[in-house]
Order: C-alpha cells, then structure tokens, then sequence
C-alpha cells in the first residue's frame, strides 16, 4: 500500500524536475542562439562596450517572468545608446536613444519577493525597462543591473 502511494507522489515530481530543466535548457539555447545571430549581423560590436540585457515596454509585473521579454544587448556608440534584440521567433528589435533626449531612472524591484532588478529609459510619453540578462530562470541580478545603469546614467550626463 505505502510504495503505490510512493510512486503517486514521486511519479509527479520527477515528471516537473524534467519539465523544469526541459525549460531551462531551452532557454539557455535561445539566450546563446540570440547573442550569436546579434554578433554575426553586426561585427563591429565586439569592440564596443555592450551587456547581454531583457527588455519589456511595459512595467515588469508580478508573473514577469511569464511576460513576452525581449532579449539582446544594449550598446554604446558615439552619441547614442542601441538595443539590438529579439523577441520570440527570431522578430528583431532595435531601439535607439540619443544620448541627449532621454532620462534614466532606477526602479529596482518591482515587488517585494521579486529578484529582478529593473532600469528604465523614459523618452516623452514611451517607457523602456531593462534587466541584467543573467540567464538564471529567477536571477538575482541588482549588481549587473546597477552597473549597466550607473555606466548609462555617466553617459548620458557626459553628454
């Protein structure tokens, strides 16, 4: 009687650790594919200073890990900031701010037992938020957040 009730409970859980790690596996190879296919349509990159970053046009919400993210990286060139990316199915997105006609702002956490740390890019009326891409499924990532934003934030004052 007790090994039926046994494999009831451990049947389930091994089958969601598999899923789990399914997940995670396929979302690392996306992160890789998507870096590589940023680097082979635009070489010049390497040499420029660059983070792996998410980004949402909408405020990170309380299943932001569940919402549509954009994934690639935020360069510095000349007088303007790019985010080259892609969102699911390989739909690119480029995104560009002049150093001189934005504001940064630091949000942080968007919720008390959340683990994203946010920035975002306010130009007029638009929105853009960016994370850290760490490529942990929930990361912990306020350091590599506040660096990219401390190195926007300097930028843009030079400017």
């Amino acid at each position: 009687m007790s090994e039926t009730v046994y494999l009831r409970v451990l049947i389930p859980i091994v089958i969601l650790a598999f899923l789990v790690f399914v997940f995670i596996k396929s979302n690392n190879k996306w992160l890789f594919d998507v870096h590589k296919k940023i680097f082979i349509e635009n070489p010049g990159i390497a040499s420029l200073d660059f983070f792996a970053v998410y980004h949402l046009s909408e405020p990170p919400g309380l299943f932001q890990f569940l919402s549509r993210k954009e994934t690639g990286i935020i360069t510095f060139k000349e007088n303007m900031i790019s985010f080259l990316g892609y969102k699911s199915q390989f739909t690119p997105v480029r995104l560009c701010f002049p150093l001189q006609g934005f504001e940064t702002a630091w949000v942080g956490k968007t919720f008390g037992f959340g683990r994203t740390h946010w920035f975002v890019f306010k130009q007029g009326d638009e929105r853009h938020y960016f994370s850290a891409e760490t490529g942990k499924l929930f990361p912990k990532n306020e350091k590599e957040s506040k660096e990219i934003f401390e190195k926007i934030s300097r930028a843009n004052v030079k400017s």
